[in-house]
């Protein structure tokens, strides 16, 4: 099948996903863990953090990636413009934030 008809294929699909609010995944959670920021270092530069902005991915509701360093956990987002009205995008990030705190300090039963 050529490209083209397969990429026509799939916009019309991820068209109608976004249309009537059904996909076939909630979300995409990419955990990059503890990065070893000495690996980013070069020059007289060296990395405190890093983060990695999440694959642009209409078929998917919300992209996430989570990069943790000596710092703490970065977190990005990645949604479809059309969904990420009325706050929803920062609402996302606020409970995946309030998620990882409470993970890490031992509240995992306080979690929103």
């Amino acid at each position: 099948m050529p490209l083209r008809t397969m990429r026509k294929i799939n916009d019309k699909a991820n068209r109608k996903r976004l249309n009537n609010g059904r996909f076939r995944f909630n979300d995409l959670i990419s955990n990059l863990g503890l990065l070893p920021l000495d690996s980013y270092a070069g020059g007289g530069f060296t990395a405190k953090t890093c983060f990695f902005i999440p694959a642009e991915e209409s078929a998917i509701p919300m992209f996430f990636t989570l990069a943790g360093s000596a710092q703490g956990v970065d977190l990005a987002l990645r949604m479809p413009a059309s969904l990420a009205t009325e706050n929803r995008a920062a609402q996302a990030l606020d409970f995946v934030a309030d998620f990882v705190r409470c993970s890490q300090s031992g509240r995992a039963s306080q979690i929103p």
